[in-house]
């Protein structure tokens, strides 16, 4: 090649080359190093994660399957032979002792996890068996489970808000089921077989080489699955409610990849990296080459004379630069304006055709997906003084701001003064997860709103997503609506229900409220009359798939985790293709998975808003400015619903619970201190010296004076 005929230029490609080998051969090793490192670690922590998750599963299942046990032997309990034989041991007939022993027998064989079953009736000291027997209870083996008997006995409770105690022994379990009298009149006795509570950990770990065991409470062996001879190198433990400790042990091949696995997993990407970034070194330093021997073409034919060969060069660079500088200059100003008009026309629906639509955000350098999910959202301050102001500072606001799940997003200022938002999400994303941007988008948007004192209320209207670009007029279309309808109503307002929407709250409400059951049946009885009221499938499809995004809704703001929510993916995908019966077999499926979850976390939900709420209290009961708002914001309720709350499960109401709090501030610097009266009221948050002494006298019985003087004769009274 001509390139070559002068040593002098060969000798710059060649320089120019063996440094950018150079540096892509360091960017190889740093990226393996790092990549490396990486991809270890986050492997060792996903492996003790599985670890953690499959111990806390076993727990959980354990107790759920001893309390559904407990709960067959309550029951049992209220058989007629057997209350008569608890209750008036003396006056059972031979016929009676008969069926208890057919009950006990049919107890056991409808139960696997029951070994034997024995009633046990105290006032008479005699144990029955499922076989016939009747014997004293002294002289029945099974007295050893009974801690009158035997000392040794560990007791737990099988789980919270249940009377079923479960009692181990040298490895044995048993469960005791009182009868619910205030004296011990009787109670069921089931030995179990704990290789059938335990068989699901068979074929979880089978053939992983792990060893897992269980204990009880003293630390004798209840079970153990796997080969204790498997290095010991990560060991992962958890204690149920019940006391029952699970240990997991794992090899050091289990929880971290060897330098062999690390080279099989990303070994070919490495070498197609050394690959691409050598043959990426030629062309960059070919291209580097070609502007110098066009320089010195240009030198060597435009030299003159009296002209110095360098100044020549120079400026034939400064004037290329120049030039080059100016024109990207008007690129880059032109751009916005370009890609704000093109976005515009295309929420107008005014875009010819797809493919003109991506050639142009490909030129545009556009960080919307030719492929995805789409949403549109419209924000606005309903004609608000300082409105164009305000949207300004949203805008800002919304650019700035990075959320998760999202792909791309773009603002747009409209001619309106209203805030547009295309927010793009990947192929793959779900509906919880769509969902669960829109509510943080919201309340992001709302806390700015409040930040920064708009001078009117903010209003937001959102579309539904769609698969095409060129279907986002549609959901700007919807979205607009939404608008105008909250303008008019209230931000807050919700679009009209009918009766199917409104039934469907009530059962949620049931569900939140822990009752699943009558929650379960409703959604069934609901589910009918929409199929028998909707005679055309795509009608009857839409009314299904209204209540499995209101389920979600519901579970999205009781913080269910997203990997929950997975129960509704099979009707979201597989809906369209079923119709009839068969597509309301499938919504009763996800709908029932839903209403458990949905009962499971608002229980837990409630009780743990409760505790948030008093800890709050307890913190800021010093402040006059406490309020049931202030605290219904600090854990993101609404005030009415902490206000039932708090009476419901605390059985007292919102401000007795503020004002107890401040009375023992003021009884402990009463005590303590040599504050005035006064002083120590306003330090304690009542708002006046009256209202101190009115209610730490309706708490104590005693003024606040008296108190300081004589505290014991107080607390006495």
């Amino acid at each position: 090649m001509k390139i070559f005929s002068n040593l002098r230029t060969k000798r710059i490609f060649v320089h120019i080359l063996v440094m950018l080998l150079g540096m892509a051969l360091l960017m190889f090793l740093m990226a393996f190093v790092f990549i490396g490192e990486y991809i270890a670690d986050n492997y060792e922590a996903q492996g003790k994660e599985s670890a953690r998750q499959l111990l806390s599963t076993a727990g959980e299942y354990v107790e759920l399957a001893v309390s559904d046990l407990g709960r067959a032997m309550g029951q049992l309990l209220w058989n007629t032979d057997v209350t008569r034989a608890v209750l008036i041991p003396d006056l059972v007939s031979y016929k009676q002792k008969v069926e208890i022993t057919k009950a006990l027998a049919t107890f056991e064989q409808d139960h696997p996890l029951v070994e034997r079953a024995y009633l046990l009736t105290f006032p008479n000291q005699m144990c029955y068996s499922a076989v016939g027997e009747i014997i004293p209870l002294k002289d029945a083996p099974q007295h050893r489970y009974l801690p009158g008997f035997n000392g040794n006995v560990s007791v737990r409770t099988a789980a919270s808000g249940n009377d079923t105690l479960v009692l181990t022994l040298e490895g044995e379990a048993a469960l005791l089921q009182s009868f619910p009298t205030p004296e011990e009149n009787g109670a069921l006795l089931a030995e179990l077989r704990e290789d059938v509570l335990l068989h699901f950990l068979d074929d979880t770990l089978g053939g992983t080489g792990a060893y897992l065991e269980v204990q009880d409470p003293s630390g004798a062996l209840i079970r153990a699955v796997g080969e204790p001879a498997a290095a010991e190198e990560h060991t992962e433990s958890y204690i149920s409610p019940m006391g029952w400790r699970f240990q997991l042990r794992q090899s050091r091949g289990q929880t971290q990849l060897s330098a062999g696995e690390l080279i099989q997993i990303i070994g070919l990407w490495m070498l197609l990296f050394g690959a691409v970034s050598a043959g990426a070194a030629v062309l960059i330093t070919w291209d580097i080459y070609r502007p110098i021997g066009a320089l010195r073409s240009a030198v060597q034919e435009n030299a003159s004379g009296g002209e110095d060969e360098l100044e020549l060069v120079r400026r034939v660079y400064e004037d290329a630069v120049r030039q080059k500088t100016s024109l990207t200059q008007k690129v880059e100003e032109m751009i916005p304006i370009v890609q704000e008009r093109l976005y515009k026309n295309l929420l107008r629906g005014r875009i010819p055709s797809e493919r003109y639509l991506l050639e142009r955000l490909s030129y545009l350098n556009s960080p919307l997906p030719p492929s995805g999910i789409y949403l549109v959202f419209t924000a606005s301050l309903g004609g608000a003084e300082g409105a164009e102001e305000s949207m300004s500072g949203l805008y800002q606001w919304c650019v700035q701001q990075k959320s998760g799940g999202i792909r791309a997003a773009e603002y747009l200022l409209m001619d309106d003064y209203s805030l547009t938002a295309i927010l793009a999400f990947d192929l793959l994303s779900t509906t919880a997860q769509i969902k669960q941007v829109q509510r943080e988008q919201t309340q992001g948007l709302k806390r700015c709103g409040q930040q920064n004192d708009f001078g009117g209320e903010l209003f937001i209207g959102w579309g539904k997503p769609c698969r095409r670009l060129l279907d986002l007029h549609y959901s700007y279309r919807e979205s607009l609506e939404e608008l105008n309808f909250r303008q008019y109503h209230g931000p807050d307002a919700e679009p009209f229900q009918d009766s199917a929407g409104e039934d469907c709250r009530q059962l949620l409400e049931l569900a939140r409220n822990g009752e699943t059951a009558q929650a379960r049946r409703a959604f069934e009885l609901l589910l009918q009359r929409l199929r028998q009221e909707t005679e055309e499938d795509a009608a009857l499809r839409a009314a299904y798939g209204k209540l499995m995004d209101d389920m979600v809704d519901a579970l999205l703001s009781q913080r269910v985790p997203e990997e929950k929510l997975a129960v509704f993916e099979s009707y979201y995908c597989r809906s369209e293709e079923l119709d009839g019966e068969a597509l309301e077999q499938l919504a009763a499926q996800a709908g029932n998975s839903g209403l458990t979850l949905l009962g499971a976390y608002g229980q837990k939900n409630r009780n743990r808003y409760v505790a948030q709420a008093q800890k709050y209290i307890e913190e800021h009961c010093t402040d006059s400015h406490l309020s049931l708002e202030t605290a219904a914001e600090s854990i993101g309720i609404n005030s009415a619903y902490l206000s039932r709350l708090f009476y419901e499960l605390s059985e007292v109401n919102f401000v007795n619970y503020v004002n107890g709090c401040r009375v023992e501030r003021a009884k402990l610097l009463l005590r303590q201190s040599k504050l005035p009266v006064q002083e120590v009221g306003f330090r304690s948050g009542f708002n006046s010296v009256q209202n101190f002494n009115r209610v730490f006298k309706r708490h104590t019985g005693t003024t606040p004076g008296a108190y300081r003087k004589d505290p014991r004769e107080a607390e006495g009274k």
